[in-house]
């Protein structure tokens, strides 16, 4: 799991049950040189964690289950509507920018920001 060294692509996925906010995040994270993928449920999300993701991001609140129980290996973004604290994982408020949500996935990924709650 994870960027092999001299890889320079940046992998994240996306777990967030709103079809229109998950499409959104996949295209930004797009955009800003990620490669993303979206799940709409914690059954999705594991099926696509064999893709190796870097960095997660993740809504708590998911019809299947507490997105907070991807914390793991990896580090992971909680973009809930709530800022209840999720131990191993940085905790970002909806709502707000999705380019806050890029930049905290580049911090974490560089172990510059973690167990954190967001509140910029």
């Amino acid at each position: 799991v994870g960027t092999d060294a001299g890889d320079s692509v940046r992998r994240v996925l996306v777990v967030e049950d709103n079809r229109d906010l998950r499409a959104e995040l996949v295209a930004q994270f797009g955009r800003a040189g990620w490669t993303a993928h979206g799940a709409a449920d914690l059954c999705e999300a594991r099926m696509l964690a064999d893709l190796g993701p870097d960095v997660i991001v993740t809504d708590r609140r998911l019809r299947d289950g507490d997105g907070a129980s991807l914390v793991g290996a990896v580090p992971v973004i909680v973009f809930s509507g709530t800022a209840d604290p999720v131990p191993g994982a940085v905790v970002m408020v909806k709502p707000r920018p999705i380019r806050e949500v890029i930049v905290a996935a580049e911090l974490a990924l560089d172990g510059e920001w973690t167990e954190a709650v967001a509140t910029w």
